[in-house]
C-alpha cells in the first residue's frame, strides 16, 4: 500500500495521474484513494505484463500464441514464427532452440526465403504446426523468491553442443542459480545470495578453471580469465549430463517434452536436498593431459670439461684447433 501511494503521489506531482491498476493483491485495487476513472484494468484474463500474459488470480505467467503464427511452409514463415514468440526470460528456450536449429539447417542447405520446403522438412514442419498451440497451456509461477527464507542459493547450469549452447539458472530458497549469466542475475536481483553454484558436465572446463592461466593457450586463457573475473567466487562443480537442464537447450526439445520436463521447470532433484548430497567435486591430478594447455619445452645440455679431457698441453691445443676449425 505504501509503494502504491508513493508512486501515485510522484506521478501526480508531474501532472501524470495514474488511472488504471492491476495487481494480484485485491487491497491495492480497492484502495480508498480517489480517481475519476476505474482503477481496475478489467477482470478478463490474461493481462499483459511487460509483454507477457499475466494471470492475476493464480499469479502465473503464460504464453498466448495465435493460431496463425505459422502459416505457409517457407523459411520466411519459420523465421517470422520464431520472432513472434516473446520469451524474455528464456522459459521456452529448449523449444525455441529446436526451431532455430531447423532454421540453421535451412541456411546450410541454401534454401531461399520463399522456396517451398523439401520433403526432408515436411515431417518436422507438420509436427511444429501441431505443437505450437500447446504453448497456450503453459503456466509458470511468477514469484521466484518467497517472502521469508533462511538462506538463498543460486545454481547456474551450462552445456554446449555442436548445434547450440545454453545456460539456465535456478534460485533455491531454504525455509526457516554461468559467468555472464551469473553477473547478469546478480545485478538484476536485489537480493544477496548465501551461496552460488556454477554447474557444468565438462570436466575439461573444470580442469582449466583450476589451472594457472599462464599454462593455457591464448584463446582458452582469455575465456578462463573472463570466467574467473566475473564468476570467480562461484562454487564450480560437476553435474552429470542427465541431470543438467542446460542440456535441453543445447539439443532442443519439442513442446510436449518441455511441458512435462521436471528437470527443466524445477532443476535436478538434488536441489531439493541438503548441500552435502550434491554431486561431489572433481579433483584433477594431471593437468598436462587437458586439451588447450601450452606445451612445455625442455632443453637438456650436457657440459664437458675439456681441461680434464687431455693430459698434456700439446694435446689440449690440438683439441682447441680441431673444435674451432674442423668440427
Amino acid at each position: 500500500m505504501f509503494i502504491r501511494d508513493e508512486v501515485t503521489n510522484v506521478f501526480a506531482s508531474a501532472c501524470m495521474p495514474l488511472r488504471k491498476w492491476k495487481s494480484n493483491e485485491s487491497k491495492l485495487i480497492s484502495g480508498s484513494f480517489q480517481s475519476p476513472l476505474d482503477l481496475s484494468m478489467g477482470s478478463v484474463e490474461p493481462n499483459k505484463l511487460l509483454g507477457l500474459d499475466w494471470f492475476t488470480n493464480s499469479d502465473e505467467l503464460g504464453f498466448l500464441i495465435g493460431s496463425k503464427i505459422l502459416e505457409g511452409n517457407t523459411k520466411r514463415d519459420l523465421f517470422s514464427a520464431i520472432a513472434r514468440i516473446f520469451d524474455p526470460l528464456g522459459l521456452l528456450s529448449p523449444f525455441v532452440v529446436s526451431m532455430k536449429m531447423m532454421l540453421q539447417k535451412m541456411w546450410l542447405d541454401k534454401l531461399s526465403w520463399d522456396e517451398p520446403l523439401t520433403q526432408e522438412y515436411i515431417t518436422s514442419w507438420d509436427a511444429l504446426v501441431k505443437a505450437l498451440p500447446l504453448l497456450n497451456q503453459f503456466r509458470i509461477p511468477r514469484l521466484v523468491i518467497k517472502d521469508s527464507f533462511k538462506a538463498l542459493e543460486l545454481h547456474i547450469f551450462t552445456y554446449a553442443s555442436e548445434g547450440a549452447y545454453g545456460a539456465c539458472a535456478y534460485v533455491r530458497s531454504i525455509d526457516g542459480n554461468r559467468a555472464r549469466i551469473y553477473e547478469k542475475i546478480i545485478n538484476s536481483l536485489r537480493v544477496n545470495f548465501d551461496r552460488v553454484y556454477c554447474w557444468t558436465d565438462s570436466t575439461i572446463v573444470l580442469g582449466w578453471l583450476q589451472m594457472l592461466p599462464s599454462k593455457l593457450q591464448p584463446f582458452v586463457r582469455n575465456r578462463v580469465a573472463e570466467v574467473l573475473d566475473k564468476a570467480g567466487s562461484c562454487n564450480w562443480q560437476h553435474v552429470p549430463t542427465d541431470k543438467n537442464p542446460a542440456d535441453l537447450i543445447s539439443r532442443g526439445v519439442d513442446i510436449s517434452t518441455l511441458q512435462g520436463s521436471d528437470l527443466w521447470w524445477h532443476g535436478p532433484d538434488f536441489l531439493n536436498k541438503d548441500p552435502f548430497n550434491y554431486p561431489s567435486k572433481l579433483k584433477f591430478l594431471n593437468f598436462d593431459t587437458l586439451p588447450g594447455t601450452r606445451a612445455h619445452v625442455a632443453l637438456s645440455i650436457k657440459t664437458e670439461n675439456i681441461h680434464s679431457k687431455d693430459s698434456t698441453f700439446i694435446n689440449f691445443k690440438f683439441q682447441i684447433i680441431y673444435d674451432l676449425f674442423v668440427a
